[in-house]
C-alpha cells in the first residue's frame, strides 16, 4: 500500500485525517490545535509528514490513533511561527510508531544530502538534515534497492510465470542426470560475508553454474549467487523421470 505521492492535509478542522492512499508523504499547517487521525493504513505502511506552524505559531498536534513515539516520550511541535517538524510513521497493523526526524524554526533550512530524483529520504539523526539514499530509489512503481533487505517478518511475493509470457517452452531434459551433478550440502557460514551466520543447508553456486549457468550471477562483492527458486522446475522433472523408471521396474 506504499504511496509516495505528496498530499496536503486540510487544516479546516481540528480533527484532520491523513489518508495514506492519497499519499504517504504529507504536510499540514497548524492554524490551531489538531488531533490527527490516520486512515487506510495497512501493516507495513510507512510515511513522512511535515508539520508547519502558521504565522502565529504555538499550536499543538496530537495523534488520535494508538501510537508510540520512538526515542522520546511524546511530541510537542516546534512552537515559533513558521517552525517546521518532520515526522516519520510506521504502522505494524495495530499501532503507529512515530519518530521526530528533524525540526527547524522559521528561517532555518533543511538540507537534503543526495537530493537526486527518486532517492528515498531517511532520517540522519541531525536536526535540519535528511539523507537521500542513492542505494534505494522509488519511481512511483518500482522500489530499487542495492544491498541487502532484512525483514523480521514474512516476505510475501509472487513471480510472473504466465504461459502467455513465455516462448519456446520445452520440458527440462535429462533432469535426473543434471540433478546428480549438483549437491545438497550443509555447512557453516564464514566471515567472508556479514549477511548470514551459523549452520545452514543449501547448494554450491559453482556446481549449479556448471549445469544451469542462467541460475547463477556474481554479486557486486564478487561472490556467486543462486536463484534457488528456479531449481523447483528441475526437481519436478527429475521426480517425473524417476517415477517412469519406477513404474517400468514394477511392470517387470
Amino acid at each position: 500500500n506504499l504511496q509516495i505521492d505528496q498530499q496536503v492535509i486540510s487544516n479546516s478542522t481540528t480533527t484532520p485525517s491523513w489518508v495514506v492512499s492519497k499519499g504517504s508523504n504529507a504536510s499540514i499547517t497548524l492554524n490551531n490545535d489538531k488531533s490527527l487521525s490516520l486512515s487506510n493504513w495497512v501493516t507495513g505502511d510507512t510515511g513522512v509528514i511535515v508539520v508547519t506552524q502558521d504565522s502565529t505559531g504555538g499550536h499543538n498536534l496530537s495523534f488520535a490513533d494508538p501510537h508510540t513515539f520512538l526515542g522520546t516520550t511524546g511530541y510537542t511541535p516546534s512552537s515559533p511561527a513558521g517552525a517546521v517538524d518532520v515526522l516519520g510513521v510506521y504502522y505494524n497493523g495495530s499501532r503507529y510508531y512515530i519518530t521526530v526526524g528533524s525540526s527547524t524554526a522559521a528561517g532555518d533550512t533543511i538540507t537534503i544530502n543526495g537530493n537526486t530524483n527518486n532517492n528515498v529520504l531517511t532520517a540522519t539523526g541531525n536536526t535540519g538534515t535528511i539523507q537521500g539514499e542513492t542505494n534505494m530509489t522509488f519511481d512511483g512503481s518500482t522500489l530499487q534497492v542495492t544491498g541487502t533487505i532484512r525483514s523480521s517478518g514474512d516476505m510475501v511475493a509472487f513471480a510472473s510465470s504466465d504461459e502467455k509470457l513465455k516462448d519456446n517452452i520445452l520440458p527440462i531434459s535429462n533432469a535426473v542426470e543434471k540433478v546428480s551433478q549438483i549437491s545438497g550440502v550443509e555447512f557453516d557460514w564464514n566471515e567472508n560475508q556479514e549477511t548470514y551466520s551459523g549452520h545452514d543447508v543449501g547448494v554450491i553456486a559453482q556446481e549449479i553454474e556448471a549445469v544451469f549457468p542462467s541460475l547463477v550471477r556474481v554479486s557486486s562483492e564478487g561472490y556467486k549467487q543462486v536463484k534457488y527458486e528456479k531449481l523447483v522446475g528441475v526437481l519436478i522433472e527429475a521426480i517425473k523421470e524417476l517415477k517412469v523408471e519406477i513404474d517400468q521396474l514394477k511392470q517387470k
